[in-house]
């Protein structure tokens, strides 16, 4: 398909990146019309983990300390530990603050749930066509479009009313694939070292994912491809200070000693320092390293393995 579009279509692939995102927009008026109506007059959200991220943000804006999860409404007069962190709850609580200078906050809140996942959508359509710019030479992006748009069990964390996190996470993991696919630089290192920290402050629910990524990266070292020891050495040392600075900012020093396994805990970040520090240690000793054995593929596979 892609060949006969580019056949038939020579200058198909110069299609403006604006023009897709305002089909996609289009598309997402059409597609959720219903959704909108219901946001705009019921405030109705998509699920009760929406509601939850809501009533979550609207306490921090009233006052609720920054490291305070705690849901009071729920199990009384205790209240329930909610292992969600303010992450996320930043954009979304700026979207309301936006919203409030022009109207009341019922309705600042209702307009907030259209345009955040809204948002999330058209940056998960850009980074699809730039991965996929990277990927392919002379390809139709509108079949880019098609299939994401056709991705109806991805689509609904999209859906107007989505407050809850995996549409991030889902934003996230594709600034992972960029990053991997992009030349060896600052900008492709940061995309890789601060998303995967970035999502597991929010959730654990990508986490798996990116172990491949981080094998790869090793894989890649191993078989001493171009700047490949650039890359893992970056890439180590921008996982481990944002793995760290991340940490320290969602916890209180008081809540550092937290082991829970269901949220970002010290289990985690010692889990992500390991591997920068193993990634940054097996970079700088590279040469060392290839003395090893006549074959510097197989001392660098055996000894990153071993790390």
């Amino acid at each position: 398909l892609v060949m006969q579009s580019t056949a038939k279509y020579p200058s198909i692939e110069t299609v403006p990146i604006m023009k897709i995102l305002f089909m996609a927009l289009l598309f997402y008026a059409a597609w959720f019309g219903r959704d909108l109506i219901m946001v705009l007059n019921y405030g109705a959200l998509k699920g009760h983990d929406d509601y939850l991220r809501l009533y979550q943000v609207l306490s921090w804006v009233n006052g609720q300390n920054w490291n305070d999860l705690t849901a009071y409404r729920m199990l009384p007069p205790a209240g329930a530990d909610i292992h969600w962190t303010r992450i996320v709850d930043v954009p979304i609580a700026a979207y309301i603050k936006l919203f409030s200078y022009g109207t009341d906050l019922n309705t600042a809140v209702k307009l907030t749930a259209i345009f955040w996942p809204l948002s999330l959508f058209l940056a998960a359509i850009f980074l699809l066509v730039t991965i996929c710019d990277y990927l392919i030479p002379n390809y139709n992006r509108y079949y880019v479009l098609l299939f994401a748009v056709l991705c109806a069990s991805t689509l609904v964390e999209f859906a107007p009313g989505r407050l809850d996190h995996h549409n991030a996470q889902i934003i996230l993991l594709l600034a992972v694939i960029l990053g991997m696919l992009m030349q060896h630089s600052l900008l492709s290192s940061f995309l890789i070292g601060v998303s995967i920290p970035l999502s597991f402050s929010i959730g654990l629910d990508a986490a798996l994912l990116f172990i491949p990524v981080l094998l790869y990266i090793g894989v890649e070292w191993s078989c001493g491809k171009q700047r490949a020891k650039d890359r893992i050495i970056l890439v180590g040392v921008v996982l481990g200070v944002s793995s760290v600075l991340l940490y320290g900012l969602i916890y209180s020093p008081l809540q550092w000693n937290n082991m829970r396994c269901d949220v970002y805990s010290l289990y985690y970040l010692s889990a992500l320092v390991l591997v920068s520090i193993g990634f940054v240690g097996l970079g700088a000793f590279t040469n060392q390293i290839d003395r090893f054995d006549r074959s510097p593929v197989l001392a660098r596979l055996i000894i990153g393995s071993l790390v």
